[in-house]
């Protein structure tokens, strides 16, 4: 889905690869994804010689690995990962994530 917020362009989906097709085009200032629960943010270069910013909050929940949030600044276009604390006495399995590649 894109929409605009604050005078930037952002394509959300919750597939990486189809995230890193769409930053590609150079239409979009921003592209956010999700599904792996990898934290991630990147610039991807542009087929128009720019680059779009590129965002996987990861999981909040830590399911599947530490659990992350992305805070941002639309207007300066700085995003932060943010690593919630986890309760050791809490539970829940968080089995490891392989690496990006």
């Amino acid at each position: 889905a894109g929409l605009e917020l604050a005078g930037r362009r952002i394509f959300i989906v919750h597939y990486p690869h189809y995230a890193r097709a769409m930053g590609t085009t150079g239409e979009w200032d921003l592209v956010c994804c999700g599904h792996d629960h990898r934290a991630e943010i990147d610039r991807i270069a542009t087929v128009k010689g720019g680059h779009t910013l590129f965002i996987n909050p990861g999981t909040v929940a830590g399911v599947g690995a530490p659990p992350t949030y992305v805070m941002g600044d639309l207007d300066e276009m700085d995003f932060e990962i943010v690593s919630v604390p986890v309760d050791p006495h809490m539970a829940y399995n968080m089995p490891h994530v392989t690496a990006h590649t």
